[in-house]
């Protein structure tokens, strides 16, 4: 795909999540606040408009193959989540983030389970099959820790922030999204057994 705005995004394994405004100043869903960075960034309502992360959502999800299963969002003014099935946490994610002080979008896929070690073991499911994923993806997402989070994971990349009003701007970030859902999507899949009536009846048992 053509890289955004005229340039190619920055591949780092820096940068701070950043959920703003809070939920009590949006009254909107699904935004979340991460610790020591939930606060109110100077300047990004100069910058931003409300439904930004909105459209990025719309044109995402029309973009998408069939076959996926029932698609949820969520969407707020720091960024927007997309997950399948019943709510987890392992979702596609575009978020606005710090890099370096700069300001950026990460774009790509988080596990963020409370137990590290499950991160881990879907990161794991995924690395096992990256070179099939890396031939949609190229060479610019990064497999390792959550930026700014402690035992979170994600496989993503950065890219420069947009103009705000750029409509062709939330396209283009729906887009690559939208590529990161269709190439990881069937190997976070793969291999995957949660527990089901039978596995949890034999754990009453033992």
């Amino acid at each position: 795909m053509g890289r955004p705005y005229g340039s190619a995004p920055p591949r780092t394994s820096g940068g701070l999540p950043i959920s703003w405004p809070p939920p009590a100043a949006t009254g909107g869903s699904g935004s979340r606040t991460i610790a020591g960075h939930g606060g109110r960034e100077q300047g990004l309502d100069r910058v931003q408009e409300p439904s930004f992360f909105d459209q990025v959502v719309d044109a995402l999800t029309g973009s998408l193959p069939a076959g996926l299963g029932r698609m949820h969002t969520s969407a707020h003014r720091g960024g927007c989540k997309v997950w399948f099935g019943e709510p987890t946490r392992e979702h596609y994610e575009a978020q606005l983030v710090r890099v370096d002080g700069d300001l950026a979008v990460e774009i790509g896929f988080h596990a963020e389970h409370a137990d590290a070690a499950a991160n881990d073991a879907v990161i794991a499911r995924l690395a096992g099959r990256e070179k099939t994923w890396r031939r949609a993806l190229g060479p610019e997402p990064v497999v390792g820790p959550f930026l700014g989070r402690a035992g979170w994971r994600r496989v993503s990349e950065t890219w420069p922030a947009p103009s705000f009003d750029d409509a062709d701007a939330a396209f283009e970030i729906a887009d690559r999204l939208g590529e990161y859902v269709t190439a990881l999507e069937p190997a976070r899949r793969a291999d995957a057994t949660p527990p089901g009536p039978s596995a949890r009846g034999r754990q009453r048992s033992s």
